[in-house]
């Protein structure tokens, strides 16, 4: 069993697929199974892009019956519940990584927003088959095979290093250089974010502030880019960094906050593209409240790198005003 690792920090992720072990199935000799062989039935798993062979099993990996983090091979009508998540779990995190085939097909998801979407269109794309439409799922098992036999025939052939070493001088930090189809429409989907461009603004700045808590939101504008200065007062503590991000960031960031808003429903997100480790973000609450949370961390000159995190919780109406500027300014005007 792979154990935790060092170079694994407090507050890393990586987008990932989850699902539950179904209770109750009756296996292909008409067998009533409570879960599967390794695992229990109601227990998480996480869901790995791999299938079996003859395309009947999936690979997990999570706690097996006698608590301990294994891979198996699961019936892909065993599990149940299959949705888009998240892990900051260091356990978790270093399975992901550490795992073998991650380096040579991608496997696993990253941490980047184009793997964000990545997990949900592959979570609807495994809901769909389960549905009885496995249309889709057999396009991209086909894509993903290729790709991976592909770099699987490169790096077992002598005659190929050169090819070999110009993938390794692209220093993708053990990610394939080939990108599955997932990830080919999660890149494209960053694209187009990246095009858009802010073609008016009214506010200067964006501010909520009740008795305890204060976020102060000013962004600078530099065509599809946007540099957001974040200034937080939680109780006693206080801090402020910068989120570079880019026009389509924060367009999603302030159509998302409307959203949240007038439903009480879902979270609205704005975050570094390139380090999970920035980012503030609004989840709706029971009772009409919202959590606003988030990580905001720099490193000065010197070095030191000053970090701080918080979680606040404050009233739906405390955000209505800014959600209604941020949409009026950015939501409504990005083309």
């Amino acid at each position: 069993m792979l154990q935790d690792k060092d170079w694994v920090e407090p507050g890393m992720r990586k987008f990932c697929v989850v699902a539950n072990i179904v209770r109750e199935r009756v296996d292909e000799n008409g067998v009533l199974r409570h879960g599967t062989a390794a695992f229990p039935g109601g227990r998480k798993v996480y869901v790995s892009k791999t299938f079996s062979y003859n395309r009947d099993r999936i690979k997990v990996v999570g706690l097996n019956r006698f608590k301990k983090y294994v891979y198996d091979y699961v019936p892909f009508d065993a599990i149940t519940n299959i949705r888009p998540d998240k892990t900051f779990s260091k356990t978790m995190i270093s399975l992901m990584t550490d795992d073998v085939l991650d380096g040579i097909c991608n496997e696993w998801f990253g941490y980047k927003e184009a793997d964000r979407i990545a997990t949900e269109i592959y979570a609807n794309i495994l809901n769909a088959a389960q549905n009885g439409n496995p249309e889709l799922l057999e396009v991209f098992q086909n894509d993903f095979e290729s790709h991976r036999w592909e770099y699987f025939n490169a790096f077992f052939q002598p005659r190929r290093v050169d090819k070999i070493e110009e993938w390794k001088g692209q220093k993708l930090s053990r990610r394939c250089p080939i990108p599955d189809l997932l990830t080919k429409i999660g890149m494209e989907e960053i694209e187009k974010r990246r095009q858009c461009k802010i073609t008016e603004r009214r506010k200067e700045m964006y501010r909520i502030e009740s008795e305890s808590f204060a976020l102060e939101l000013i962004p600078v504008v530099e065509g599809d880019e946007v540099s957001v200065t974040v200034k937080v007062r939680s109780d006693k503590f206080s801090a402020e960094c910068t989120i570079d991000a880019f026009a389509g960031q924060i367009m999603i960031f302030a159509k998302d906050m409307l959203a949240l808003y007038e439903s009480l429903e879902g979270s609205a997100r704005l975050e570094q593209d390139w380090s999970p480790n920035n980012y503030i973000q609004f989840s709706a609450q029971q009772h009409g409240h919202i959590l606003v949370e988030g990580r905001l961390k720099s490193e000065a000159r010197s070095g030191n790198v000053q970090e701080f995190s918080f979680k606040h919780v404050i009233d739906q109406s405390y955000i209505e005003g800014v959600a209604k500027e941020l949409y009026a300014d950015f939501g409504k005007n990005c083309q």
